[in-house]
């Protein structure tokens, strides 16, 4: 199981970093906005990249707590439970910004510049709720799990 454990914490990490560095990338396209056709192709294509990170990050997230947290009658009880979940309600968040941009926001950047700003404005968020992320992660590297 070690090797197991091992690939997917390592899939957890390329896929948060792809999500979030994808991200980046995005909010600096952004701050110029090419054409809204560009515009629109390039969003596109990262949503439908973004949903397989989405996806895989949540799926090795949960298969590597399975493997880390021996004990769940204790889990929240320990500092480790407790960024576990200070980790995962900003990811939460992400995902619910993800599905707007995606959903109601890309679709409308057809019809108007406020769908623009408006999706600017939501992946800087995102951004800088992923900047949340990553230093519960790091927070996390320096605890013990719960035993």
């Amino acid at each position: 199981m070690g090797w197991l454990h091992q690939l997917t914490d390592a899939l957890h990490l390329l896929a948060g970093g792809f999500w979030i560095g994808a991200l980046v990338l995005l909010a600096l396209l952004l701050r110029t906005p090419p054409p809204r056709e560009l515009l629109l192709r390039l969003s596109s294509r990262f949503s439908a990249l973004g949903v397989f990170a989405v996806v895989l990050v949540v799926a090795t997230g949960a298969l590597n707590a399975l493997f880390i947290v021996p004990d769940w009658g204790h889990f929240l009880g320990s500092a480790y439970g407790r960024t576990l979940v200070g980790k995962i309600m900003p990811v939460a968040a992400m995902i619910l910004l993800a599905v707007v941009n995606r959903s109601l926001l890309t679709p409308r950047i057809r019809t108007g510049e406020q769908a623009v700003a408006d999706l600017r404005r939501n992946v800087a968020i995102e951004t800088a709720v992923g900047a949340l992320v990553i230093l519960a992660a790091s927070v996390l590297g320096t605890l013990p799990p719960p035993s």
